[in-house]
């Protein structure tokens, strides 16, 4: 009887390890005002320092209806990670070229300045796209555009991506087989010193 109490209790546990939920954050970038077209990010914001990140209202600038109003884009390579060097699951986000059709976004996901992800996507011009990435563990994003070909209204050769509707979740890493085992053999040396000094 105590045998089946304690197997079930060790089987309560490492199932609440193992199912902790997570909840996931999307950011619209839509609390941000300001009565310019585009304008710099302040950081920090919601948690996060944009280099080399803009926001747009969306019906001044082409790209991503995803949410409305606001999107934010990059000229060049930019970043995001985290103010308090926190670890984040980057679930994923819609993505498009802002002044291509076909351009390639290279996305790499960071730990302490430690490469961990690489992953390169093809967007569509003005068109919005969701990218999955599932980023798992990581303090910094870095988005690198490349290629494609440039399209009206701008006719421009940069290299812009335009991004909206950013979705991650806080990183709550399972514990270790070897910690939960510890942890299981803990309360099973618990219980056979208990049975021994009843007996």
């Amino acid at each position: 009887m105590k045998s089946q109490l304690l197997a079930k209790s060790v089987t309560a546990l490492i199932m609440f390890f193992a199912a902790t939920p997570t909840y996931a954050t999307t950011l619209t970038f839509d609390e941000m005002r300001s009565p310019n077209c585009d304008w710099k990010i302040p950081n920090p914001y919601m948690g996060f320092n944009w280099n080399g990140w803009r926001a747009a209202d969306v019906t001044e600038h082409v790209g991503l209806p995803t949410s409305g109003p606001n999107l934010i884009f990059s000229f060049d390579t930019s970043s995001i990670f985290t103010t308090s060097g926190a670890n984040i699951n980057f679930i994923g986000a819609y993505l498009c070229g802002s002044y291509k059709d076909g351009l390639h976004v290279e996305v790499i996901g960071k730990r302490d300045g430690i490469t961990i992800y690489d992953s390169t996507v093809t967007t569509i011009a003005h068109t919005a796209s969701w990218f999955e990435f599932n980023f798992f563990g990581i303090d910094e994003l870095v988005f690198t555009g490349f290629g494609g070909i440039p399209v009206g209204p701008y006719d421009s050769d940069l290299n812009g991506v335009s991004l909206d509707n950013f979705t991650y979740e806080n990183f709550d890493p399972i514990p270790e087989p070897s910690t939960i085992l510890l942890l299981a053999l803990g309360l099973l040396g618990l219980a056979i010193r208990k049975r021994q000094r009843q007996n």
